[in-house]
């Protein structure tokens, strides 16, 4: 009795068929593979700034300030100090049409001003050179309080510029000026050079 004939393909697949179902699970390790790469790629601290703050949603993209940029570019993070400091608002202050006469305004600056050098440098001994100043809105007697915000825009060799922002108490600008100021030796009644450790505290209110 002739033995009935078993096709081929039963226990012999086709070599095709075999490397095609073991092709499949290879492509997606590769797929994965290629993936997890292009991910770590973004994801190298030089591609990515990411800044986590109270001030901001968790993982919040930071672009803009090079200050929040994270990797080896950038060795130094530093945010530069905003100096404050609060004027009041006296009667004597006030003109005929019932507000601070513009002139009193440079008088709240120089009072922040003198704070600002007794901070930063021990004392307050500077002359002005320069100002500029744009009268943004007014502040009257009612206001009781007004402040002064200065930060630094360049250190020089005996000058300083600072920019200088003078707000009324619910946060409006008054007025802003950008001022140029010399350290003096009162008894040579000359200028004298910034030292090097007055440059560097000076460089923490620099902009």
């Amino acid at each position: 009795m002739t033995e009935p004939q078993i096709p081929d393909c039963v226990d012999n697949p086709p070599t095709q068929e075999i490397e095609a179902k073991l092709q499949r699970p290879l492509a997606v390790v590769l797929i994965l593979l290629v993936n997890c790469a292009h991910f770590a790629e973004r994801c190298r601290p030089e591609r990515v700034q990411l800044f986590w703050s109270a001030d901001l949603p968790f993982g919040q993209k930071v672009t803009d300030d090079p200050l929040l940029h994270v990797g080896p570019s950038y060795k130094e993070q530093r945010v530069a100090q905003v100096f404050e400091h609060q004027v009041s608002v006296r009667w004597r202050d006030t003109d005929a049409l019932g507000h601070v006469n513009n002139a009193v305004y440079l008088t709240y600056l120089e009072e922040a001003r003198d704070a600002f050098y007794l901070r930063a440098l021990g004392d307050p001994i500077y002359v002005v050179v320069r100002i500029e100043i744009d009268f943004r809105a007014e502040v009257r007697h009612a206001d009781r309080i007004v402040r002064v915000e200065i930060d630094v825009e360049r250190v020089g060799t005996t000058s300083l510029r600072t920019r200088e922002v003078l707000r009324t108490a619910s946060g409006e600008v008054a007025a802003e000026a950008r001022v140029i100021t010399v350290r003096w030796d009162q008894d040579a009644r000359a200028a004298v050079s910034f030292t090097d450790e007055q440059r560097a505290r000076l460089a923490e209110f620099e902009a």
